[in-house]
């Protein structure tokens, strides 16, 4: 017995008509779904099956491509194989221009290869993609950038330019940049004495409006540190390599060099009065002539110069006819602060500080000018 589909009453398989509500049973068999064969469900499962696994195939193949492509060029940057890197990664873009990865690593290597309008470009695809990525990835970009300046000669041109081709990056990177060209011109300070790479490099700073405290702490540092070394034949260079910079730099030196200049003034108002203690002596009772001792006299050993070290005493050579135990003169010198005898006189600035009486006359003999108080 079949079912009615509209009020479920039992009728025969070839009756035409619902016996309960005459609905004829023609219509309602021929808007019935037809039922699919099983072997066509079959089929379709089977398909779907194939289908599926091609997709799973051709992903995991594709993943194994990306990731090896990556790989490879991560290790190539890491030892300092960039071109090759920057070509896989290139190849890599163009097939997957928003993977996050590999924008990160196409940055790194871009940087290294000195490109930097590609960098930014690269490194603002990635903020779009994967924002979170930036701190690591400008960390790198800083470290690149300090490596590039510091491997650069020391050449104001080179790394003038260069410090104008940072400006593609944006204000995020000025201050690493800033500080990397302070650490080069500093180097190049000290090693290219004499020459004015530095200070050429600073000027063209100071043009593009740098901050002038930023000019004035890049002489103030190594200035100090020459000073407390010693080196103050390099002090008075990053001095004067300041001053001609502009004046407020050199103004700024100042207070750095004030302690060793006062200590310079010192030297020469104590030296000068044991000259003048010493030749002011009694004359001796040999026909009224100045007779000094070959040894040092007494007063030499309670005056000290500004460093806190004795003044040496030196008798002048008697005439050939005087008597060997009779100097017509003296000679006074300040050592300087290292209170040593020495042959280079620029270890010191008091190396010059000397009064020489001969007998008639005074002649005292002054550092320069530069280690004197400033007006």
């Amino acid at each position: 017995m079949d079912r009615c589909q509209h009020c479920e009453h039992a009728v025969a398989p070839e009756a035409p008509y619902c016996p309960a509500c005459g609905q004829p049973r023609m219509l309602a068999s021929l808007l019935a779904p037809r039922r699919r064969p099983a072997w066509q469900g079959t089929a379709w499962r089977a398909v779907a099956a194939v289908g599926l696994g091609w997709f799973l195939v051709v992903a995991c193949v594709a993943f194994l491509r990306e990731s090896k492509a990556l790989r490879v060029a991560r290790g190539a940057i890491e030892i300092g194989q960039i071109q090759p890197a920057d070509a896989i990664l290139t190849r890599f873009l163009g097939e997957h221009p928003e993977d996050d990865e590999g924008l990160f690593l196409a940055s790194r290597a871009a940087v290294r290869l000195e490109d930097l309008p590609r960098t930014a470009d690269l490194r603002g695809r990635l903020q779009e993609e994967d924002a979170d990525r930036l701190e690591e990835l400008d960390a790198d970009i800083r470290g690149a950038l300090d490596a590039s300046i510091r491997t650069r000669a020391c050449s104001a041109q080179l790394l003038l330019a260069f410090y104008d081709e940072t400006d593609a990056l944006g204000e995020t990177f000025h201050p690493a940049v800033l500080g990397a060209m302070q650490q080069a011109v500093r180097r190049c300070l000290v090693s290219e004495k004499g020459s004015s790479g530095g200070e050429l490099t600073m000027a063209g700073l100071v043009k593009r409006k740098v901050d002038p405290s930023f000019v004035e702490e890049t002489f103030r540092v190594p200035l100090r540190n020459a000073l407390d070394e010693g080196r103050y034949d390099e002090a008075e260079l990053l001095a004067v390599e300041a001053a001609l910079i502009s004046t407020d730099a050199g103004q700024a030196m100042d207070p750095v060099l004030s302690h060793v200049r006062g200590r310079v003034e010192a030297s020469v108002a104590h030296l000068e009065e044991l000259c003048r203690a010493i030749s002011s002596a009694p004359e001796s009772p040999d026909e009224g002539g100045r007779c000094f001792p070959a040894s040092p006299p007494s007063l030499t050993a309670v005056t000290l110069d500004g460093w806190g070290h004795r003044l040496t005493y030196q008798a002048l050579a008697p005439d050939e006819d005087a008597d060997d135990s009779c100097s017509p003169g003296f000679e006074l010198t300040s050592l300087g602060a290292d209170g040593r005898e020495t042959d280079e006189e620029d270890t010191s600035p008091n190396a010059d500080i000397t009064c020489r009486f001969d007998g008639r006359r005074r002649l005292l003999g002054l550092p320069d000018s530069f280690w004197r108080r400033q007006p």
